[in-house]
């Protein structure tokens, strides 16, 4: 809940995604910004994420005169040890360009609580995003009023306008939805209301002995019918 937009590019701007995501998770996934990864029908690959810019991040905070007397409150899910670890190198590179953090470890049902009572200023949640259909999920994160807030008070006519423009799409019209969600990743970028640190690529162990079996965002068990067993 950083109401300066200045100050949220800078916090985009500020982390180095490829090496977290190399770094902690050996590669296995992805850097976006918005919602729609490339698992997704709908994505849209002229949206090319953010790139780490720490002298850009400076630039927006002498911008915006950024000062604190305290530490952000960055809150965690305790349960994730790889991203308690990775939140730690974010708040490194935070303060390399001039912002101090401080992570809370809590377990999952604290962390809502502090979600829903808008009580942090950074807070991180692993969250799973149905490839086939992420509009209730992306409507939820990210469309809101001053009356209706939603988890990071972000408040957008413009967004909200593009979520209905992805409701108002006849079924099969795929190419509208590419647009739709390309339009909604691109203010993500531009107002940074959420960041995404890093997308996980389906991961699975299957024996040498079974071919064509293959992890899929969309269910291990999508292609059954055309496995082979030696």
């Amino acid at each position: 809940t950083i109401p300066d937009v200045r100050v949220r590019q800078a916090i985009n701007k500020a982390i180095n995604r490829p090496q977290i995501l190399d770094g902690f998770l050996n590669g296995n996934g992805g850097i976006i910004d918005g919602f729609i990864t490339s698992y997704s029908p709908f994505y849209d690959e002229s949206v090319i994420p953010v790139a780490y810019d720490p002298d850009e991040a400076k630039a927006l905070l002498e911008a915006a005169e950024w000062t604190q007397d305290n530490p952000l409150a960055f809150k965690i899910n305790s349960g994730d040890p790889t991203f308690v670890k990775a939140a730690n190198v974010v708040v490194e590179q935070l303060r390399e360009v001039g912002i101090e953090a401080s992570v809370t470890t809590l377990d999952i049902n604290s962390l809502l609580q502090s979600a829903n009572t808008n009580d942090f200023d950074l807070l991180a949640v692993q969250y799973t995003m149905v490839p086939v259909d992420p509009y209730p999920d992306v409507s939820w994160l990210v469309t809101g009023t001053p009356e209706f807030p939603n988890w990071v008070k972000y408040s957008s006519d413009e967004m909200n306008a593009y979520v209905d423009a992805v409701r108002a799409v006849e079924d099969g019209d795929t190419q509208s939805l590419i647009k739709a969600y390309g339009d909604i990743d691109r203010l993500v970028q531009q107002d940074v209301p959420v960041i995404s640190l890093y997308v996980i690529s389906p991961l699975g162990v299957v024996a040498d002995r079974l071919h064509s079996a293959v992890p899929s965002p969309y269910g291990f068990l999508l292609n059954v019918h055309q496995w082979q067993l030696d």
